[in-house]
């Protein structure tokens, strides 16, 4: 499990590589950790609850979380800050950072290009562990005001598992508003109540995550990921990675790479 620890007394900012099939055992740290998936899956339990994460999958752990890891066929790439505890303690007063709980959305992976930018500049550990925590905060402060705290309805939940099932072909709201059995208006309203986006923009950030994760695997090339990740062509990636991520693919791909 070789990784590019860069610490100082008080955080730890790693990138942590993972071997297929890799499985660990119930565990827990002293230490308040977050992780970003760069590439590759994860998946973990905390109790009777198992949550799959593949790229730009956010995972909060305060200190002392019981949990299980399992790494997927790819094994995987994670970017991990961890706080010792006298920091830890300080910062789990926020209601974010309290409990256990992950966060699946492209703008991780803004905030983890640029970590992995002041790494290869060499920006003080403090600096950038810092700095990651300021944007993490922010993106979960907007996080909590999404939805109003209810449940999904089994058929919305239906419509989200064929987005994140068939994200490589179209899926006109039309054809899945008659699937679901409702009009394509009150379709496109709850969707947005409860998952903070319209369906166009929620499977976009679909195809996102799954170019970030095959990015980061050796051996391919642009064209063939945006195909995989049902973009049109390689510009449209371009252009919809750019705008999520903040970076072109490219410099993405070599971000996480060089790790």
């Amino acid at each position: 499990m070789p990784e590019c620890d860069l610490s100082d007394p008080e955080c730890r900012l790693a990138v942590v590589d993972y071997a297929p099939y890799t499985r660990m055992p119930v565990h827990d740290h002293a230490t308040l950790g977050l992780a970003i998936v760069l590439r590759g899956t994860v998946e973990e339990t905390v109790g009777r609850t198992t949550e799959q994460a593949g790229a730009a999958g956010l995972v909060i752990k305060p200190p002392g979380t019981l949990h299980s890891n399992r790494f997927g066929p790819t094994g995987a790439r994670l970017l991990s800050l961890e706080f010792r505890r006298s920091r830890a303690e300080e910062l789990v007063s926020a209601d974010a950072l309290r409990r256990w709980r992950w966060l699946h959305d492209p703008a991780v992976l803004r905030l983890a290009a640029g970590a992995l930018h002041r790494v290869s500049v060499l920006a003080p550990a403090a600096e950038r562990g810092d700095a990651l925590l300021s944007g993490l905060l922010e993106l979960l402060a907007g996080e909590t005001q999404r939805g109003d705290g209810r449940r999904p309805p089994i058929w919305l939940c239906a419509v989200r598992d064929r987005l994140h099932a068939e994200y490589m072909g179209p899926c006109p709201v039309r054809e899945l508003a008659r699937e679901a059995g409702v009009h394509p208006v009150h379709l496109a309203r709850v969707f947005r109540q409860h998952f903070g986006a319209s369906v166009t923009r929620y499977l976009r950030a679909v195809r996102i995550r799954a170019a970030a994760s095959r990015l980061g695997e050796p051996g391919t090339r642009i064209a063939e990921v945006a195909a995989a990740a049902g973009f049109t062509d390689q510009s449209h990636l371009c252009r919809a990675f750019r705008a999520a991520v903040g970076v072109p693919p490219s410099n993405y791909r070599a971000l996480v790479r060089a790790g």
